[in-house]
């Protein structure tokens, strides 16, 4: 205890309905990265709030550098050392880069009156980005910027705080292969600084390239640690899930059937993406591949009508179609599960009945009230046809893991019927069993007859689960590959021209 940096002893944490932390003791040590790993659910995200002060535990203790610490809020945590990136955006967007960096820091002049020193702000601010090897605009607005970088500036703020014990939580989830290479080089630059680091990833090649140790957690349980000359990526998956797991199925679903369900013609958005022409066959799984910024999600937004094109043409089932907004594409048969979740896919001050039924609540409307009868045999239908994990459909939703709020709303769409659903970046930030899980929904939805688009930055998931993928680059189409022919390294080779 006495050489850790931070020592956390017998943490236990009770929700109503569940135990999310049990008797967890980990100690963290000077100058190492230690690796959280386990399915969604295991406990992890929970262990982060105690460290960092959001959740105060219910049984157990924390020392650092040997002498009893407790955390009445994130400040308390903060003025210890400990800093976070979450792996959720938690941005204001009406706000600048810098003003987002050193938000709650106060940076006044040094004579009076003592007004906001703008300029030393923003220098400071652009000295950060510097030794980051970030390139931003320190006065642009958060809001207009793309998620990657975004998630570059919840780095820069975490790391502003001149944090001894920084964790990083899924940090790499939207950030091209040139970012994660530069943000691992700074993580190794951290340790060699003598920083203590805290690193939560689903990708299990990054585990194993950066960790000293993992620590494996499983319903709420801490069940191992491993040293670095033990990890191999088999060992921590069957330790997450409790079982030997069969990994790397095949996923993807091959259709013969000739009907064109969706074409694209010259689709195109000024500074968004250009000329992109597809179809889609019935009943098929089709993939969007590219590096952040290729314009995917601006495309698939503007099929669903959340976007306006410039020029071209929609056609469903052979019929021209022009969406002015999501509305008329949800009256014709389509769903649309967003990137970023927690922005715009749930709503969070409801529970889970209620984010489940939303998109469909017109039809359950008996005036003057909703058919609560009704209701409850579609959430309890759905929730069980997706195998949501929850204690009960009248919880919030931000209370379970990111894979099973993905579920939830996967089980949305599912129960309004539609025809033809577009996920973008379905299992971001999702442990491998419920990747697993999501993959074989898709697949399902498939074989009934559901048109299914996928965008993903992971290129083996788009090769596994779907039977061709368009490539873009930068906005263009590079081309579409069918993926029985393809490797992640020929897809990557043709985005890149």
């Amino acid at each position: 205890m006495e050489n850790s940096k931070l020592q956390m002893n017998h943490i236990s944490k009770i929700f109503p309905g569940v135990k999310a932390l049990s008797d967890v003791s980990l100690a963290l040590e000077k100058g190492e990265v230690v690796s959280l790993v386990g399915e969604n659910g295991a406990g992890k995200s929970t262990l982060i709030h105690v460290i960092t002060g959001q959740f105060k535990p219910d049984e157990g203790e924390l020392y650092m550098n040997g002498k009893p610490v407790t955390f009445h809020s994130p400040n308390d945590a903060i003025a210890h050392g400990i800093g976070l990136v979450p792996q959720e955006l938690n941005l204001i967007p009406q706000l600048s880069v810098a003003e987002n960096i050193y938000l709650g820091v106060k940076k006044l002049k040094k004579t009076f009156p003592y007004q906001i020193d703008w300029e030393d702000m923003y220098k400071s601010a652009e000295e950060i980005l510097d030794v980051l090897g970030m390139k931003l605009n320190v006065r642009e607005q958060v809001g207009g910027m793309s998620v990657a970088n975004q998630q570059l500036v919840q780095i820069a703020r975490a790391v502003s705080q001149g944090a001894e014990i920084l964790i990083f939580d899924e940090p790499t989830a939207c950030l091209t292969l040139n970012e994660t290479k530069r943000l691992m080089d700074l993580i190794r630059r951290f340790r060699e600084e003598g920083k203590t680091i805290v690193f939560v990833s689903h990708h299990m090649e990054e585990v194993m390239e950066l960790s000293d140790r993992v620590a494996i957690m499983r319903d709420g349980c801490l069940i191992e640690i491993l040293e670095k000359d033990e990890l191999n990526v088999e060992r921590m998956i069957n330790g997450m899930v409790g079982r030997e797991v069969e990994r790397n199925v095949i996923l993807r679903k091959t259709n013969s059937q000739s009907e064109i369900f969706l074409e694209v013609r010259n689709l195109s958005r000024k500074k968004e993406f250009e000329n992109i022409s597809f179809s889609v066959m019935s009943g098929e799984i089709f993939g969007i591949a590219g590096l952040v910024g290729a314009g995917r999600t601006e495309l698939v937004s503007t099929i669903f009508g959340d976007r306006q094109a410039e020029s071209g043409e929609i056609f469903l089932e052979g019929q021209k179609v022009i969406f002015k907004e999501p509305k008329q594409a949800i009256t014709a048969g389509i769903g649309y599960v967003p990137e970023e979740r927690r922005n715009y896919g749930i709503l969070p001050s409801m529970n889970i009945r209620e984010n489940l039924t939303i998109a469909g609540i017109s039809r359950l409307f008996r005036f003057p009230v909703i058919d609560r009868r009704q209701e409850k045999e579609i959430v309890d239908t759905y929730t069980e046809k997706v195998h949501v994990k929850m204690a009960g459909a009248e919880g919030l939703l931000t209370q379970l893991s990111g894979g099973n709020q993905q579920k939830v709303i996967l089980a949305r769409w599912l129960s309004m019927g539609c025809r033809f659903l577009i996920l973008d970046e379905p299992t971001r930030g999702i442990d491998v069993l419920a990747k697993e899980e999501i993959h074989q929904l898709i697949r399902e939805c498939a074989d009934q007859g559901m048109t299914v688009l996928v965008v993903s930055s992971e290129m083996e998931e788009l090769i596994q689960l779907c039977s061709r993928v368009l490539i873009m680059h930068e906005g263009k189409q590079k081309g579409v590959v069918e993926t029985k022919e393809v490797t992640s390294e020929h897809i990557l080779q043709i985005a890149l021209g």
